[in-house]
Protein backbone atom coordinates (compact mmCIF):
# COMPACT_ATOMS: atom_id res chain seq x y z
CA UNK A 1 0.00 0.00 0.00
CA UNK A 2 1.24 3.48 -0.82
CA UNK A 3 0.07 6.70 0.71
CA UNK A 4 0.19 9.96 -1.22
CA UNK A 5 0.80 12.86 1.15
CA UNK A 6 2.15 15.30 -1.40
CA UNK A 7 -0.94 17.49 -1.12
CA UNK A 8 -0.22 18.37 2.50
CA UNK A 9 1.33 21.84 2.58
CA UNK A 10 1.36 23.29 6.11
CA UNK A 11 2.23 20.01 7.80
CA UNK A 12 3.77 20.32 11.28
CA UNK A 13 3.31 16.78 12.56
CA UNK A 14 3.06 13.56 10.58
CA UNK A 15 2.23 10.40 12.53
CA UNK A 16 1.82 7.09 10.70
CA UNK A 17 2.72 4.95 13.70
CA UNK A 18 1.24 1.46 13.69
CA UNK A 19 0.62 1.32 9.92
CA UNK A 20 2.10 -2.17 9.66
CA UNK A 21 1.15 -2.66 5.99
CA UNK A 22 2.64 0.64 4.85
CA UNK A 23 5.27 -0.03 2.17
CA UNK A 24 6.44 3.46 1.32
CA UNK A 25 6.31 7.03 2.55
CA UNK A 26 6.84 9.45 -0.30
CA UNK A 27 9.75 11.78 0.22
CA UNK A 28 7.56 14.79 -0.46
CA UNK A 29 5.55 13.97 2.68
CA UNK A 30 8.48 14.77 4.96
CA UNK A 31 10.15 17.43 2.88
CA UNK A 32 8.01 20.32 4.12
CA UNK A 33 9.83 23.17 5.81
CA UNK A 34 7.01 23.34 8.37
CA UNK A 35 7.39 19.72 9.57
CA UNK A 36 8.42 19.53 13.25
CA UNK A 37 7.57 15.93 14.20
CA UNK A 38 7.71 12.74 12.11
CA UNK A 39 6.54 9.51 13.80
CA UNK A 40 6.61 6.19 11.94
CA UNK A 41 6.84 3.76 14.87
CA UNK A 42 5.92 0.18 14.03
CA UNK A 43 5.79 0.61 10.24
CA UNK A 44 7.47 -2.77 9.83
CA UNK A 45 7.48 -2.97 6.03
CA UNK A 46 8.96 0.41 5.14
CA UNK A 47 12.45 -0.39 3.78
CA UNK A 48 13.78 3.11 3.16
CA UNK A 49 13.32 6.75 4.14
CA UNK A 50 15.28 9.17 1.99
CA UNK A 51 14.64 12.90 2.35
CA UNK A 52 14.74 15.12 -0.73
CA UNK A 53 16.06 18.27 0.88
CA UNK A 54 17.38 19.87 4.02
CA UNK A 55 14.62 20.34 6.61
CA UNK A 56 14.62 23.58 8.56
CA UNK A 57 12.13 22.68 11.32
CA UNK A 58 12.21 18.90 11.92
CA UNK A 59 12.96 18.43 15.64
CA UNK A 60 11.54 14.98 16.48
CA UNK A 61 11.98 11.85 14.36
CA UNK A 62 11.08 8.30 15.42
CA UNK A 63 11.03 5.02 13.48
CA UNK A 64 11.02 2.77 16.54
CA UNK A 65 10.15 -0.84 15.64
CA UNK A 66 10.45 -0.40 11.86
CA UNK A 67 12.20 -3.76 11.53
CA UNK A 68 12.38 -3.62 7.73
CA UNK A 69 14.01 -0.19 7.60
CA UNK A 70 17.54 -0.59 6.24
CA UNK A 71 18.44 2.91 5.20
CA UNK A 72 17.42 6.45 5.99
CA UNK A 73 18.72 9.87 5.18
CA UNK A 74 17.41 13.04 6.73
CA UNK A 75 19.07 16.41 7.08
CA UNK A 76 17.93 18.90 9.69
CA UNK A 77 19.74 21.49 11.77
CA UNK A 78 16.78 21.54 14.18
CA UNK A 79 16.68 17.81 15.03
CA UNK A 80 16.60 17.30 18.80
CA UNK A 81 15.24 13.77 19.33
CA UNK A 82 16.13 10.81 17.08
CA UNK A 83 14.80 7.29 17.79
CA UNK A 84 16.10 4.53 15.48
CA UNK A 85 15.59 1.69 17.96
CA UNK A 86 14.73 -1.83 16.81
CA UNK A 87 15.10 -1.11 13.11
CA UNK A 88 17.19 -2.85 10.45
CA UNK A 89 19.66 0.02 10.22
CA UNK A 90 23.27 -1.22 10.25
CA UNK A 91 25.25 1.90 9.39
CA UNK A 92 25.10 5.38 10.91
CA UNK A 93 26.33 7.95 8.39
CA UNK A 94 29.08 10.25 9.71
CA UNK A 95 26.83 13.20 8.84
CA UNK A 96 25.04 12.51 12.13
CA UNK A 97 27.85 14.53 13.69
CA UNK A 98 26.40 17.64 12.07
CA UNK A 99 23.12 17.45 14.01
CA UNK A 100 24.32 20.05 16.47
CA UNK A 101 21.01 20.40 18.35
CA UNK A 102 20.47 16.66 18.86
CA UNK A 103 20.23 15.86 22.57
CA UNK A 104 18.42 12.47 22.63
CA UNK A 105 19.57 9.48 20.53
CA UNK A 106 18.13 5.96 20.78
CA UNK A 107 20.04 3.16 19.01
CA UNK A 108 18.68 0.23 21.03
CA UNK A 109 18.51 -3.12 19.28
CA UNK A 110 20.45 -2.11 16.16
CA UNK A 111 22.85 -4.50 14.45
CA UNK A 112 25.36 -1.73 13.88
CA UNK A 113 28.72 -2.43 12.26
CA UNK A 114 30.35 0.46 14.14
CA UNK A 115 29.77 3.42 16.45
CA UNK A 116 30.92 6.47 14.49
CA UNK A 117 33.31 8.75 16.33
CA UNK A 118 31.10 11.61 15.14
CA UNK A 119 28.72 10.80 18.01
CA UNK A 120 31.24 12.42 20.33
CA UNK A 121 30.81 15.71 18.44
CA UNK A 122 27.22 15.99 19.66
CA UNK A 123 25.97 17.69 22.82
CA UNK A 124 23.91 14.62 23.73
CA UNK A 125 22.19 14.45 27.12
CA UNK A 126 20.54 11.04 26.49
CA UNK A 127 22.14 8.07 24.72
CA UNK A 128 20.60 4.60 24.57
CA UNK A 129 22.72 1.89 22.91
CA UNK A 130 21.27 -1.22 24.55
CA UNK A 131 21.23 -4.64 22.85
CA UNK A 132 24.04 -3.65 20.50
CA UNK A 133 26.88 -6.15 20.11
CA UNK A 134 29.09 -3.44 18.59
CA UNK A 135 29.44 -1.79 22.02
CA UNK A 136 32.86 -2.59 23.49
CA UNK A 137 35.26 -0.98 25.94
CA UNK A 138 37.43 0.45 23.16
CA UNK A 139 34.46 1.92 21.24
CA UNK A 140 33.19 3.64 24.38
CA UNK A 141 36.65 4.95 25.25
CA UNK A 142 36.80 6.71 21.89
CA UNK A 143 33.45 8.42 22.54
CA UNK A 144 33.43 9.31 26.23
CA UNK A 145 35.82 12.27 26.19
CA UNK A 146 33.40 14.17 23.95
CA UNK A 147 30.20 13.42 25.86
CA UNK A 148 30.56 15.64 28.91
CA UNK A 149 26.93 16.81 28.59
CA UNK A 150 25.52 13.27 28.81
CA UNK A 151 23.03 12.78 31.66
CA UNK A 152 21.55 9.39 30.76
CA UNK A 153 23.44 6.38 29.37
CA UNK A 154 21.82 2.98 28.75
CA UNK A 155 24.11 0.08 27.79
CA UNK A 156 21.79 -2.79 28.69
CA UNK A 157 22.23 -6.32 27.25
CA UNK A 158 25.44 -5.45 25.39
CA UNK A 159 26.97 -8.91 25.07
CA UNK A 160 30.48 -7.74 24.14
CA UNK A 161 30.79 -5.20 26.92
CA UNK A 162 33.06 -6.78 29.56
CA UNK A 163 34.54 -3.59 31.02
CA UNK A 164 33.92 0.13 31.08
CA UNK A 165 36.83 2.41 30.16
CA UNK A 166 38.46 4.42 32.94
CA UNK A 167 37.61 7.65 31.13
CA UNK A 168 33.96 7.19 32.07
CA UNK A 169 34.85 9.89 34.59
CA UNK A 170 34.76 12.28 31.60
CA UNK A 171 30.95 12.00 31.69
CA UNK A 172 30.86 14.72 34.32
CA UNK A 173 27.11 15.39 33.94
CA UNK A 174 25.97 11.75 34.03
CA UNK A 175 22.97 11.14 36.31
CA UNK A 176 21.72 7.71 35.21
CA UNK A 177 23.77 4.66 34.16
CA UNK A 178 22.08 1.35 33.30
CA UNK A 179 24.19 -1.70 32.45
CA UNK A 180 21.54 -4.38 33.07
CA UNK A 181 22.22 -7.70 31.35
CA UNK A 182 25.67 -6.74 30.07
CA UNK A 183 28.74 -8.92 30.62
CA UNK A 184 30.72 -6.45 32.73
CA UNK A 185 32.91 -8.21 35.28
CA UNK A 186 33.86 -5.14 37.27
CA UNK A 187 33.47 -1.38 37.27
CA UNK A 188 36.45 0.99 37.02
CA UNK A 189 37.53 2.73 40.22
CA UNK A 190 37.05 6.05 38.40
CA UNK A 191 33.29 5.61 38.58
CA UNK A 192 33.43 7.22 42.02
CA UNK A 193 34.34 10.48 40.25
CA UNK A 194 30.91 10.75 38.59
CA UNK A 195 29.77 13.39 41.04
CA UNK A 196 26.29 13.83 39.50
CA UNK A 197 25.41 10.11 39.21
CA UNK A 198 22.15 9.36 41.03
CA UNK A 199 20.87 6.11 39.47
CA UNK A 200 22.93 3.01 38.72
CA UNK A 201 21.42 -0.32 37.67
CA UNK A 202 23.30 -3.60 37.19
CA UNK A 203 20.43 -6.10 37.23
CA UNK A 204 21.22 -9.46 35.59
CA UNK A 205 24.94 -8.75 35.18
CA UNK A 206 25.73 -12.41 35.78
CA UNK A 207 29.52 -12.01 35.41
CA UNK A 208 29.89 -9.05 37.79
CA UNK A 209 32.25 -10.07 40.60
CA UNK A 210 32.90 -6.97 42.67
CA UNK A 211 31.79 -3.39 43.18
CA UNK A 212 34.17 -0.47 43.84
CA UNK A 213 33.41 2.61 45.89
CA UNK A 214 30.40 4.38 44.39
CA UNK A 215 29.83 8.13 43.96
CA UNK A 216 28.51 10.10 46.94
CA UNK A 217 25.60 11.33 44.81
CA UNK A 218 23.99 7.89 44.32
CA UNK A 219 20.30 7.74 45.30
CA UNK A 220 19.23 4.48 43.68
CA UNK A 221 21.34 1.36 43.20
CA UNK A 222 20.17 -2.01 41.88
CA UNK A 223 22.12 -5.23 41.32
CA UNK A 224 19.62 -8.07 41.12
CA UNK A 225 20.59 -11.57 39.94
CA UNK A 226 24.31 -10.79 39.85
CA UNK A 227 25.17 -14.44 40.42
CA UNK A 228 28.97 -13.98 40.51
CA UNK A 229 28.99 -10.98 42.86
CA UNK A 230 31.02 -11.67 45.99
CA UNK A 231 32.46 -8.35 47.15
CA UNK A 232 31.12 -4.84 47.62
CA UNK A 233 33.73 -2.26 48.58
CA UNK A 234 31.46 -0.11 50.74
CA UNK A 235 27.95 1.30 50.88
CA UNK A 236 28.94 4.08 53.29
CA UNK A 237 28.76 6.57 50.43
CA UNK A 238 24.96 6.36 50.64
CA UNK A 239 25.06 7.95 54.10
CA UNK A 240 26.42 11.23 52.68
CA UNK A 241 24.55 14.02 50.86
CA UNK A 242 21.43 13.60 52.96
CA UNK A 243 19.43 16.66 51.96
CA UNK A 244 15.87 15.68 51.03
CA UNK A 245 17.01 12.32 49.71
CA UNK A 246 15.34 8.93 49.34
CA UNK A 247 18.10 6.31 49.14
CA UNK A 248 17.26 2.92 47.63
CA UNK A 249 19.62 -0.07 47.51
CA UNK A 250 18.62 -3.48 46.17
CA UNK A 251 21.04 -6.40 45.79
CA UNK A 252 19.00 -9.58 45.31
CA UNK A 253 19.70 -13.23 44.49
CA UNK A 254 23.46 -12.85 44.87
CA UNK A 255 24.16 -16.52 45.52
CA UNK A 256 27.91 -16.20 46.06
CA UNK A 257 27.53 -13.18 48.34
CA UNK A 258 25.43 -15.34 50.63
CA UNK A 259 28.57 -17.37 51.28
CA UNK A 260 30.78 -14.32 51.92
CA UNK A 261 29.82 -13.46 55.49
CA UNK A 262 32.19 -10.50 56.04
CA UNK A 263 31.15 -8.64 52.89
CA UNK A 264 27.45 -9.12 53.59
CA UNK A 265 27.88 -8.07 57.23
CA UNK A 266 29.64 -4.87 56.15
CA UNK A 267 26.88 -4.09 53.68
CA UNK A 268 24.23 -4.52 56.36
CA UNK A 269 26.22 -2.31 58.71
CA UNK A 270 26.53 0.38 56.03
CA UNK A 271 22.79 0.18 55.32
CA UNK A 272 21.97 0.82 58.97
CA UNK A 273 24.50 3.66 59.02
CA UNK A 274 22.77 5.26 56.01
CA UNK A 275 19.41 5.18 57.76
CA UNK A 276 20.78 6.61 60.99
CA UNK A 277 22.45 9.39 59.00
CA UNK A 278 19.10 10.14 57.32
CA UNK A 279 17.41 10.37 60.73
CA UNK A 280 19.97 12.83 62.13
CA UNK A 281 19.83 15.01 59.01
CA UNK A 282 16.04 15.11 59.40
CA UNK A 283 16.55 17.10 62.60
CA UNK A 284 17.32 20.08 60.36
CA UNK A 285 14.29 19.33 58.20
CA UNK A 286 12.10 19.71 61.28
CA UNK A 287 13.91 22.91 62.23
CA UNK A 288 13.17 24.59 58.89
CA UNK A 289 9.76 23.06 58.20
CA UNK A 290 7.91 26.36 58.68
CA UNK A 291 10.26 28.27 56.39
CA UNK A 292 10.07 25.66 53.61
CA UNK A 293 6.38 24.86 54.20
CA UNK A 294 7.16 21.15 53.81
CA UNK A 295 8.76 18.12 55.38
CA UNK A 296 11.44 17.38 52.80
CA UNK A 297 12.50 14.31 54.76
CA UNK A 298 15.34 11.89 54.05
CA UNK A 299 14.40 8.21 53.93
CA UNK A 300 16.04 4.93 52.94
CA UNK A 301 15.17 1.41 51.79
CA UNK A 302 17.57 -1.51 51.44
CA UNK A 303 17.14 -5.12 50.29
CA UNK A 304 20.05 -7.56 50.71
CA UNK A 305 20.56 -11.33 50.86
CA UNK A 306 20.35 -12.59 54.43
CA UNK A 307 18.52 -15.03 56.65
CA UNK A 308 18.64 -13.24 60.03
CA UNK A 309 17.71 -9.82 61.36
CA UNK A 310 20.92 -7.71 61.63
CA UNK A 311 22.67 -7.73 64.99
CA UNK A 312 22.05 -3.99 65.47
CA UNK A 313 18.33 -4.75 65.93
CA UNK A 314 18.11 -5.56 69.62
CA UNK A 315 14.33 -5.50 69.42
CA UNK A 316 13.33 -8.47 67.27
CA UNK A 317 11.14 -11.50 66.89
CA UNK A 318 12.32 -14.76 65.36
CA UNK A 319 8.96 -16.52 65.52
CA UNK A 320 6.23 -14.00 64.62
CA UNK A 321 5.73 -11.13 62.17
CA UNK A 322 5.11 -8.78 65.10
CA UNK A 323 6.72 -7.54 68.30
CA UNK A 324 5.86 -5.19 71.16
CA UNK A 325 8.47 -2.79 72.54
CA UNK A 326 8.86 0.10 74.97
CA UNK A 327 9.15 3.36 73.03
CA UNK A 328 11.43 6.05 74.45
CA UNK A 329 12.51 9.50 73.26
CA UNK A 330 14.55 8.41 70.27
CA UNK A 331 15.45 10.43 67.19
CA UNK A 332 13.83 7.66 65.12
CA UNK A 333 13.88 3.93 64.45
CA UNK A 334 14.53 1.47 61.62
CA UNK A 335 12.31 -1.43 60.55
CA UNK A 336 13.43 -4.79 59.20
CA UNK A 337 11.95 -8.10 58.09
CA UNK A 338 13.50 -11.30 56.80
CA UNK A 339 11.51 -12.67 53.87
CA UNK A 340 11.73 -16.29 52.79
CA UNK A 341 10.42 -17.75 49.51
CA UNK A 342 7.89 -20.58 49.46
CA UNK A 343 7.92 -23.59 47.18
CA UNK A 344 5.54 -21.81 44.83
CA UNK A 345 7.20 -20.49 41.67
CA UNK A 346 6.18 -17.41 39.71
CA UNK A 347 7.47 -16.86 36.19
CA UNK A 348 8.73 -13.38 35.38
CA UNK A 349 8.75 -10.26 37.51
CA UNK A 350 6.39 -9.39 40.33
CA UNK A 351 5.93 -6.68 42.92
CA UNK A 352 6.73 -7.13 46.61
CA UNK A 353 4.78 -4.96 49.01
CA UNK A 354 5.62 -4.86 52.73
CA UNK A 355 3.51 -3.00 55.27
CA UNK A 356 4.07 -2.12 58.92
CA UNK A 357 1.15 -1.03 61.09
CA UNK A 358 1.60 -0.04 64.72
CA UNK A 359 -0.95 -0.69 67.46
CA UNK A 360 -1.40 0.36 71.06
CA UNK A 361 -0.43 -2.06 73.82
CA UNK A 362 -3.81 -3.81 73.68
CA UNK A 363 -3.17 -4.68 70.02
CA UNK A 364 -6.51 -3.28 68.90
CA UNK A 365 -6.09 0.45 68.31
CA UNK A 366 -4.05 1.59 65.32
CA UNK A 367 -1.28 4.03 66.19
CA UNK A 368 0.48 6.27 63.69
CA UNK A 369 0.73 6.05 59.93
CA UNK A 370 1.02 2.87 57.94
CA UNK A 371 4.55 2.40 56.70
CA UNK A 372 5.04 0.77 53.31
CA UNK A 373 8.12 -0.59 51.65
CA UNK A 374 7.53 0.99 48.25
CA UNK A 375 6.63 -1.86 45.88
CA UNK A 376 9.46 -2.74 43.52
CA UNK A 377 9.68 -5.26 40.71
CA UNK A 378 11.75 -8.34 41.57
CA UNK A 379 12.48 -11.53 39.69
CA UNK A 380 11.79 -14.71 41.65
CA UNK A 381 13.62 -14.37 44.98
CA UNK A 382 15.60 -17.60 45.32
CA UNK A 383 16.81 -17.21 48.91
CA UNK A 384 16.08 -15.37 52.13
CA UNK A 385 16.39 -11.58 51.93
CA UNK A 386 16.46 -8.77 54.48
CA UNK A 387 14.24 -5.76 53.80
CA UNK A 388 15.31 -2.78 55.91
CA UNK A 389 13.80 0.70 55.81
CA UNK A 390 13.61 4.01 57.64
CA UNK A 391 10.30 5.89 57.41
CA UNK A 392 10.54 9.33 59.07
CA UNK A 393 6.80 9.95 58.90
CA UNK A 394 6.02 6.76 60.83
CA UNK A 395 8.70 7.70 63.36
CA UNK A 396 7.12 11.12 63.85
CA UNK A 397 3.61 9.78 64.37
CA UNK A 398 4.81 7.22 66.93
CA UNK A 399 7.43 9.21 68.83
CA UNK A 400 5.30 12.36 69.16
CA UNK A 401 2.52 10.44 70.94
CA UNK A 402 2.24 9.40 74.58
CA UNK A 403 2.19 5.68 73.75
CA UNK A 404 5.01 4.07 75.69
CA UNK A 405 4.44 0.51 74.57
CA UNK A 406 3.74 -0.12 70.90
CA UNK A 407 3.13 -3.27 68.86
CA UNK A 408 4.69 -3.42 65.39
CA UNK A 409 2.95 -5.80 62.99
CA UNK A 410 4.31 -6.61 59.53
CA UNK A 411 2.45 -7.84 56.45
CA UNK A 412 3.63 -8.92 53.00
CA UNK A 413 1.85 -9.18 49.65
CA UNK A 414 3.04 -10.09 46.17
CA UNK A 415 1.25 -9.28 42.96
CA UNK A 416 1.77 -9.26 39.21
CA UNK A 417 2.40 -6.21 37.05
CA UNK A 418 -1.30 -6.29 36.15
CA UNK A 419 -2.25 -6.02 39.84
CA UNK A 420 -3.32 -9.63 40.41
CA UNK A 421 -2.36 -10.74 43.91
CA UNK A 422 -0.20 -13.85 44.21
CA UNK A 423 -0.80 -15.57 47.52
CA UNK A 424 1.78 -17.40 49.63
CA UNK A 425 4.71 -16.61 47.34
CA UNK A 426 6.77 -15.06 50.16
CA UNK A 427 6.40 -15.02 53.91
CA UNK A 428 7.94 -13.08 56.79
CA UNK A 429 10.39 -15.17 58.80
CA UNK A 430 11.69 -12.59 61.30
CA UNK A 431 11.15 -8.92 62.12
CA UNK A 432 12.90 -6.24 64.13
CA UNK A 433 13.04 -2.60 65.21
CA UNK A 434 16.30 -0.70 65.72
CA UNK A 435 16.07 2.52 67.81
CA UNK A 436 18.22 5.47 66.77
CA UNK A 437 19.60 7.27 69.83
CA UNK A 438 20.53 10.95 69.99
CA UNK A 439 23.81 9.94 71.63
CA UNK A 440 24.91 8.15 68.44
CA UNK A 441 25.11 11.35 66.43
CA UNK A 442 28.88 11.90 66.52
CA UNK A 443 29.70 8.31 65.60
CA UNK A 444 27.18 8.30 62.75
CA UNK A 445 27.83 11.75 61.30
CA UNK A 446 31.58 11.54 61.87
CA UNK A 447 31.88 9.05 58.99
CA UNK A 448 30.48 11.42 56.36
CA UNK A 449 33.13 14.16 55.89
CA UNK A 450 30.47 16.81 56.34
CA UNK A 451 30.85 20.46 55.50
CA UNK A 452 32.04 22.13 58.72
CA UNK A 453 29.20 24.64 58.88
CA UNK A 454 26.60 21.93 58.25
CA UNK A 455 28.23 19.67 60.83
CA UNK A 456 28.17 22.43 63.46
CA UNK A 457 24.53 23.27 62.78
CA UNK A 458 23.53 19.61 62.88
CA UNK A 459 25.15 18.97 66.26
CA UNK A 460 23.63 22.13 67.73
CA UNK A 461 20.12 21.25 66.57
CA UNK A 462 20.47 17.60 67.62
CA UNK A 463 21.49 18.70 71.11
CA UNK A 464 18.61 21.20 71.23
CA UNK A 465 16.04 18.64 70.11
CA UNK A 466 17.43 16.09 72.53
CA UNK A 467 17.17 18.53 75.45
CA UNK A 468 13.55 19.27 74.54
CA UNK A 469 12.58 15.62 74.10
CA UNK A 470 14.41 14.52 77.24
CA UNK A 471 16.33 11.41 78.19
CA UNK A 472 16.75 8.57 75.74
CA UNK A 473 18.07 5.11 76.52
CA UNK A 474 21.31 5.70 74.67
CA UNK A 475 22.34 8.76 76.71
CA UNK A 476 25.83 8.35 78.10
CA UNK A 477 26.33 5.02 76.34
CA UNK A 478 29.19 4.63 73.89
CA UNK A 479 27.25 3.01 71.07
CA UNK A 480 29.39 1.55 68.29
CA UNK A 481 28.03 1.28 64.78
CA UNK A 482 27.83 -2.41 63.93
CA UNK A 483 28.25 -3.78 67.45
CA UNK A 484 27.67 -7.52 67.56
CA UNK A 485 24.78 -8.81 69.60
CA UNK A 486 24.07 -12.34 70.76
CA UNK A 487 20.68 -13.85 70.22
CA UNK A 488 18.47 -14.84 73.07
Amino acid sequence: MQRDSSCVFELKQLSLSGCEELLEVQASAFSKDTLVTLLLDGCKKVPSLMGEKHLKSLANFSVKGCYGLKEFSLSSDALRRLDLSNTGIEILHPSIGGMTKLYSLNLEGLNLTSLPIELSYLALTELRVSKCSVVTKSKLKALFDGLSSLRLLHLKDCSNLFELPANISSLSSLQELRLDGSNVKELPASIKDLLELEVQSLDNCSKLQCLPKLPLSIKEFQAGNCLSLTTVSTLKTFSVNMIGQNKYISITNSIKMKLDGPSLACMTEDAVLTMKSAAFHNVLVRKYRFQTHSYNYNSAEVCLPGHRIPSQFKQRSTTYASLTIDVLNWVGFILAVVVTPSNITQEGEYFVGILCQCYSEDGRTEVGNKSKWKPKLVTDLEMDHIFVWYDPFLCDTILRRNERKVSFKFYITTYTTSGREIGDLLKIKECGVCPIYYSESQKVLGTGNLDKDLEKELYQEIEHERSVEGYDEGEGIDIQIGNTDTRA
